[in-house]
């Protein structure tokens, strides 16, 4: 989430304004002019967490969610090709200390297709996926949507590959 929950519910876009109210009703404090994910990293680095900026090869990285959108997914890799896009040097994608990627799946997928041999721009929290996403969970403003966009209430069980169903956010 690129943009602060507060310009999310100004957005005159119904979907953004969408996914500002599930942020608030997340905890999110809607008068914040910082992006969620922006507050996790802040959060993490208080907590100790080593953050750091760096770059790893495209094909050294792992997605973590089984949904990519094609459509998206090609058309940014058309645009890389056209020389109008480039997803290795846009805002960095956000990974795990094991390589899982928690933000950026469809940069990453664009460039795993236009050119694999290409290294992206990432922020590296020094921590394994699982336990990256058990501690996003808990973050104010964090919440859970499917491939439409819509939310998973937050009591549903989340399987993060440990067991039956029965993690919850």
């Amino acid at each position: 989430m690129d943009k602060s929950v507060k310009a999310l519910l100004a957005s005159k876009d119904p979907a953004e304004v969408k996914k500002g109210k599930a942020a608030v009703e997340a905890g999110a404090d809607p008068k914040d002019d910082r992006p969620v994910m922006t507050h996790l990293l802040d959060d993490l680095k208080k907590e100790g967490v080593k953050v750091e900026k760096k770059a790893i090869p495209v094909g050294q990285l792992k997605a973590t969610q089984k949904e990519i959108k094609a459509g998206k997914t090609f058309g940014m890799a058309h645009h890389y090709y056209k020389g109008e896009f480039d997803p290795a040097e846009e805002v960095e994608i956000i990974v795990s200390s094991d390589n899982h990627i928690l933000d950026g799946h469809h940069r990453w997928a664009s460039l795993l297709v236009a050119d694999p041999s290409r290294k992206m721009k990432v922020i590296q929290v020094d921590m394994p996926m699982k336990e990256f996403l058990r501690r996003s969970f808990k973050q104010p403003g964090v919440y859970r949507a499917d491939l439409q966009d819509n939310v998973i209430p937050k009591d549903k069980p989340l399987n993060l590959g440990d067991g039956p169903e029965k993690t919850k956010r």
